[in-house]
């Protein structure tokens, strides 16, 4: 906006910014250059990010004869850059890696650990991801992975524990599994379970990631190191899985068996859809083919606590300033951004605030379909204690509507249909991916019902895991 100061508008949430003056002959063509290559340069370098160049210009704006035209000789000093493929400069991003007796010692901790554990945080590398990928499965550990990590795929990493949530959920569990070692790779977690978990180890707690971040953990890490992960893996050639193996995989792999078919036994008893339900169609039938986009509130959250297998090709989620602000447009930039098709989970409320972003997957060529779950409005806030509290929360928090999305899909000229059985929204996301445009699904839960069935699971979950943690005795 004009209006407001344009320079630094973005504070540090990108990785580099540029201010450019108004063009002027004053300004080499040389300097421009070099300016430009840096900040693209420290967008590129780990971890990758958005960088911001601010452009100004005079007026007038309009495409009219300027008085003077711009001099040929502007350009004489980049001869030698026209003429062949290279670019103008060069920055080559420092080589991240241990010394020797970080190493040692990093390496000596890993081998004498008998009860390892490996968190995985947020991820957004694919370079990355495929270097975690393969630690991990050099190590051998329990991994609880975050479901923005990439990683939370039980075909490619034989030692995930998908339902870590529900376990922390059981104290019972938490007073069984002390961690010898804990390695986080990544950022941050969705989970508040899991660095709550965290701050009550005693274990050495070591981050490596090619971030700073400690993901809220920054005062139990150990060891904390921004590297690249390829430059540790030669290091680790020797290692012997099957000596540090923990003890406790085989409880774990029961662990997992036993809370997918019960979870799967208690879905078939809902009286309606739920979002634990959606949150399984959703993992089960998305591929590698599909991009997904998780929105705030309920959506990423039951994915974290619910998903197993989670196949998409790319994983993400947008906090935003307020949590709800907008997802629409973020599904958009990157169904644009990586060529992939997405599917974007989103409360109403999130919908709502972004309703005229769907003015963007009108005109965008690769589909995005947008699932839209309605509670009524503020359903997260009903799992709160506040909630007891009938008048203040019904006025600040629940915010409950009658809205549908049938009128802002046709607005837009935009594919619509309402579902509100699991039969129904799985025949519609096959539908809408087959069509291969971009689409809207409405899925409408009891806010209500769906509180009630969340409960009810995870009392259920609780109780068996304490019965599986006590016959360990």
């Amino acid at each position: 906006n004009q209006t407001m100061e344009q320079e630094g508008i973005f504070a540090d949430y990108v990785r580099a910014r540029l201010n450019l003056p108004c063009p002027d002959p004053s300004f080499s063509a040389e300097s421009l250059l070099y300016r430009l290559n840096n900040t693209l340069a420290k967008g590129l370098s780990a971890p990758r990010g958005p960088i911001h160049i601010n452009c100004k210009f005079r007026e007038p704006l309009a495409p009219i004869d300027c008085a003077e035209a711009w001099q040929d000789s502007y350009l004489e000093g980049l001869g030698a850059w026209f003429n062949h493929e290279k670019p103008f400069n060069r920055s080559i991003p420092a080589q991240r890696s241990l010394s020797k007796e970080l190493q040692d010692e990093l390496i000596e901790r890993i081998h004498q650990s008998r009860r390892g554990l490996v968190l995985v945080g947020r991820t957004v590398d694919d370079a990355q991801r495929k270097e975690m990928m393969e630690l991990i499965n050099t190590l051998g550990w329990p991994v609880f992975a975050d479901i923005t990590s990439g990683c939370r795929n039980n075909e490619r990493i034989a030692t995930l524990v998908p339902y870590y949530n529900l376990l922390l959920r059981s104290e019972k569990f938490r007073q069984w599994f002390k961690p010898d070692l804990i390695l986080h790779l990544g950022g941050a977690f969705v989970s508040k379970a899991l660095p709550a978990f965290v701050q009550n180890q005693e274990a050495p707690y070591i981050h490596l990631s090619p971030e700073k971040r400690h993901g809220g953990l920054s005062n139990r890490v150990t060891i904390g190191c921004s590297i690249d992960l390829k430059t540790l893996l030669p290091a680790l050639e020797s290692f012997n899985r099957e000596k540090s193996r923990t003890a406790d995989w085989e409880v774990f792999r029961k662990m997992n068996e036993g809370l997918t078919t019960r979870l799967r036994q208690y879905r078939s008893k809902a009286e309606s859809l739920n979002e634990i339900e959606i949150a399984a169609i959703i993992d089960q039938e998305l591929g590698s083919e599909n991009a997904l986009f998780l929105g705030n509130s309920m959506p990423v959250r039951d994915m974290d606590q619910f998903a197993t297998r989670a196949f998409s090709r790319l994983i993400h989620a947008n906090r935003g300033l307020s949590g709800i602000d907008g997802n629409i447009a973020t599904a958009a930039g990157i169904a644009w951004g990586s060529g992939v098709p997405v599917t974007a989970v989103i409360g109403d409320m999130a919908a709502l605030h972004d309703l005229n972003s769907l003015a963007l997957l009108q005109h965008q060529e690769t589909p995005v379909i947008l699932v839209v779950i309605n509670n009524g409005g503020g359903g997260i806030f009903s799992f709160l204690p506040i909630a007891e509290y009938k008048e203040p929360f019904g006025r600040y928090f629940a915010t409950s509507h009658s809205y549908r999305f049938k009128e802002g899909a046709a607005l837009f000229s935009l594919d619509y249909v309402e579902v509100s059985t699991s039969a129904e929204f799985c025949d519609a996301l096959q539908k809408a991916k087959n069509k291969n445009k971009s689409s809207v699904i409405e899925v409408t839960v009891c806010k209500e019902i769906n509180l009630k069935f969340h409960k009810n699971c995870y009392e259920a979950a609780t109780l068996w895991i304490d019965q599986l943690v006590d016959s360990l005795r």
